[in-house]
């Protein structure tokens, strides 16, 4: 697959502060399970989508008696997470035995007594993910919860928590094609028919999206300079008037006529092309 929820933690204890990741950093060791961790809000509410907090992350180590090398964040895990993780799984026993009064045919639930088991790591680690991620230079996210369409490139040592989409994809190609409205038009007809907040998740919009089947070189690499463009001309604009990316588009959502803008509907004539589609062509017909 190419789209994931982020990291989901299981404990707010399992996250450090900036100053207190920086005690715990001095030990060069730490660095191996203690990342910084982008959550939705930071990334279009932060100026330059800046992480604030650490996360303590044992999902490269072999078992327990390799998490209890890392003493200091062992220690601290010990006291401030294995007591949360015990209380949910033992609360988990509880809930399932009461079902199974009321109907002896209730299959019961054993997530939290799962992560038990191994409460020195994440509740939901995304193993997989992560590996991928680590093996690219950087990697596509949005915010899981959203009705814009803002998609950006993370470095691959920040950590993405549960509140982001991940794309784990390093390529302008693949960025063009998220970031076009073409789409933002599948995402908003797919959620549109949903109860709830709009959520960008894999089975809900990422894996019955139809990619363009047949670009060609060029339209690929036209694509690709595009979204490129988009993302400097709107790192420009950023940093030249110190804003994050929800008030960057904001703006040009009140005033559609803008440099951003400009190039968004460049990439989204390049993405028509790469389709094969119409300029003038209905975007939801045509994809399906």
């Amino acid at each position: 697959s190419a789209c994931y929820q982020g990291q989901t933690q299981g404990s707010i204890k399992f996250l450090l502060t900036k100053e207190d990741a920086k005690s715990y950093l001095k030990d060069n060791r730490n660095k191996d399970v203690l990342h910084p961790l982008l959550i939705g809000d930071e990334l279009l509410g932060q100026y330059k989508s800046q992480p604030q907090r650490f996360i303590i992350d044992f999902r490269n180590v072999k078992d327990v008696f390799e998490a209890s090398t890392y003493k200091e964040l062992y220690a601290y895990i010990h006291k401030e997470v294995y007591p949360v993780f015990e209380k949910k799984a033992n609360e988990e026993i509880e809930r399932n035995k009461e079902a199974k009064e009321e109907n002896p045919n209730y299959k019961e639930k054993k997530d939290h007594q799962s992560a038990f088991k191994n409460w020195f790591r994440l509740f939901r680690s995304r193993k997989e993910l992560m590996d991928i991620i680590q093996a690219k230079g950087r990697y596509i996210v949005c915010s899981r919860v959203t009705k814009r369409p803002i998609f950006e490139f993370i470095n691959k040592e920040i950590s993405p928590n549960d509140a982001l989409t991940v794309f784990p994809l390093d390529d302008d190609y693949s960025f063009g094609i998220l970031q076009s409205a073409i789409h933002w038009e599948w995402f908003v007809a797919r959620c549109s028919t949903l109860k709830g907040d709009w959520r960008y998740t894999s089975d809900t919009v990422f894996d019955t999206f139809p990619w363009p089947q047949n670009p060609t070189k060029k339209q690929i690499e036209e694509v690709a300079k595009q979204a490129k463009a988009l993302r400097d001309k709107r790192n420009e604009f950023m940093e030249e008037h110190q804003l994050t990316l929800r008030q960057l588009y904001r703006i040009m959502d009140d005033t559609p006529s803008n440099p951003v803008s400009e190039i968004q509907n460049r990439l989204d004539d390049a993405v028509r092309d790469a389709y094969g589609m119409r300029h003038d062509a209905d975007i939801l017909q045509s994809l399906l």
